[in-house]
């Protein structure tokens, strides 16, 4: 079976109403079923290629799983947005949130979303960026020692939307500029209060 039909079965899946994730994600049903469906999309999705071959040759084929990945950006928004607003500190928690960033990062790859004014309209309906912006920023304040496990990845899905021009541009508007202008780090840095932390090959204030 090919990649792009087990992401439309794993669609299937994720967007259930018999058995809906939303209730797994959010621990309003036992057993937590979310995270096989989730890691499982994941996978799938980094084993695509640019020259898949089956999605090149068949437009009905290419439209058909476009439109599946636009509903799966959709509902895995919705989930990451459901999951930043709970402000629970819980490792099982943000093990979710660090597989939902890149989940999405791999969904607003051309090859799964061509057209950025469309992913971008469902990000900024389920304030992604915003919250996004947030959860890093904050996490420039922390030791390096208790920042989310996901923040990296934040990081790289905000550069990776720095590279796409509307993206960028609602980067902006959503304040990436004042965001790391004033926080604890960058006053740290005005006052020369960062000193560099040999043991971690990071930063300390």
């Amino acid at each position: 079976m090919h990649y792009a039909e087990l992401i439309n079965l794993l669609h299937n899946g994720i967007m259930s109403v018999i058995f809906p994730i939303r209730d797994s994600v959010l621990e309003r049903s036992t057993p937590p079923f979310h995270r096989p469906l989730l890691q499982s999309l994941l996978l799938c999705l980094r084993a695509l290629r640019n020259t898949d071959n089956l999605l090149s040759r068949d437009m009905s084929i290419l439209s058909g799983f476009q439109s599946t990945c636009r509903s799966l950006l959709t509902e895995i928004s919705a989930l990451l947005e459901s999951l930043m607003s709970r402000k629970v500190n819980d490792n099982a928690i943000d093990e979710d949130i660090l597989t939902l960033v890149v989940i999405l990062e791999k969904l607003i790859h051309p090859l799964c979303s061509p057209y950025p004014t469309v992913w971008l309209k469902i990000l900024e309906d389920h304030h992604i960026i915003q919250l996004l912006l947030n959860t890093f920023t904050y996490s420039l304040s922390l030791p390096w020692k208790d920042r989310p496990i996901y923040t990296d990845s934040v990081m790289y899905f905000l550069l990776s939307l720095a590279n796409v021009p509307v993206a960028a541009k609602q980067l902006y508007h959503d304040g990436i500029m004042t965001e790391f202008c004033n926080n604890r780090l960058s006053q740290a840095l005005q006052k020369g209060d960062v000193q560099p932390n040999s043991i971690e090959d990071r930063h300390q204030l």
